[in-house]
Parts: C-alpha cells; structure tokens; sequence
C-alpha cells in the first residue's frame, strides 16, 4: 500500500504542518499539487500546523501483487556488516 498526500492550498496558507517521516527526522512540506509518496508501513504524522489551515487529500494505492519491500536502509545497513 503506497500513501499519496496530495497538497490543496499553498504554503502560505499555513505555518508549520507537513507530513512527518520519522525515518528522515522532518515534516515534508510540499506546494499546491505536489504530492509525498511513502510505503505505509512507513511511520508518518501530520506535523502541527502553527497558524493557517492546510488542506490535504490522502490516497491510498493498492495492489494484489503483493511484494515485500527491499528496504533501503537495510540495503544501505548491509554494506557495513561483515
């Protein structure tokens, strides 16, 4: 399952929000129409918003061909174990 947060309103219509990736360490704040893809087994949040509202529309895509991801981490972990 692949999340897809799509932005409605410009950043200047808030402060703060976004969508957080635990993984990164920071909220992804993204302009009218642009979009943040992410496993959802990825741990995420909205990022609270100071002032403003923000407007989103979450999608989420399935698929029957399931397949387990090859993480990137632990691709990028495996190079420096012996």
């Amino acid at each position: 399952v692949v999340a897809c947060n799509i932005s409605l309103n410009s950043l200047l219509a808030y402060e703060g929000g976004g969508t957080y990736i635990e993984a990164l360490g920071e909220a992804l704040r993204v302009d009218t129409g642009h979009v943040v893809l992410h496993p959802s087994t990825v741990r995420h949040a909205g990022a609270e918003i100071t002032s403003g509202s923000r407007y989103i529309l979450v999608v989420w895509v399935f698929s029957t061909a399931f397949r387990a991801p090859d993480h990137y981490a632990v691709r990028k972990a495996s190079q420096f174990l012996a």
